[in-house]
């Protein structure tokens, strides 16, 4: 019986660690694009800028695994873009800030749209603005790197369905909803375990007959 309770234990620990490590990513959204990679800074410098794919895991991990701290209390990821963006061509000055603007198309209403930087140790928000006619949502960056175009919830909405903000779109289309990586590792995790301890009990049990 020692025996079983300790490979159970080991199912349920490498059960965890997977779907942790699965969770991650899964609300990656790679439609969002980058609208110009041609701008001009506050100060009227001519920039370039180039956009790819190339976030980290780990990176991603510190927005995914820790949405509350980052986008506020209560809220749950739709959908994540990730973009790596640096200067191809020209450069910013101390105090100089670039507007870059991504198409997002439409969210669903009780949806808000918010543009991330990573400061190289944590997410944290860029002053911007969801256009919800243009489908379009603006940033502005005193700096590059990381970026991220999140769309989120208050988890059970309800009544709040009907409220409106600068970010919020009055249209009908929504990116397919996902639940939060936190959320979702624990229901399964969870489900696993109570499984697996009934078919413990069970073993006992069934041992404790046989005696």
């Amino acid at each position: 019986m020692k025996k079983f309770v300790s490979a159970l234990l080991t199912v349920v620990a490498t059960m965890s660690i997977s779907v942790a490590a699965f969770a991650v990513g899964s609300v990656t959204d790679t439609g969002v694009q980058l609208e110009s990679n041609k701008v001009t800074s506050s100060n009227g410098t001519s920039i370039t800028v180039k956009s790819e794919n190339t976030v980290s895991t780990e990176v991603k991990e510190k927005l995914e695994k820790n949405v509350s701290a980052v986008l506020g209390s209560g809220k749950e990821l739709v959908s994540a873009n990730y973009q790596d963006i640096t200067i191809s061509e020209g450069s910013l000055k101390d105090g100089e800030t670039v507007t870059l603007t991504f198409k997002v198309g439409s969210v669903a209403a009780d949806s808000t749209v918010d543009v991330l930087h990573f400061n190289g140790t944590a997410w944290e928000k860029v002053t911007g603005k969801y256009d919800p006619n243009a489908g379009t949502v603006t940033g502005i960056f005193k700096s590059f790197s990381p970026v991220a175009i999140v769309v989120s919830k208050t988890a059970n909405v309800g009544n709040n369905a009907g409220n409106s903000g600068s970010q919020n779109n009055s249209g009908s289309t929504a990116p397919a909803a996902v639940k939060s990586p936190q959320t979702a590792d624990a229901n399964m995790v969870a489900v696993a375990f109570g499984a697996l301890m009934t078919a413990g009990l069970g073993a006992g049990f069934v041992s404790r007959k046989k005696k």
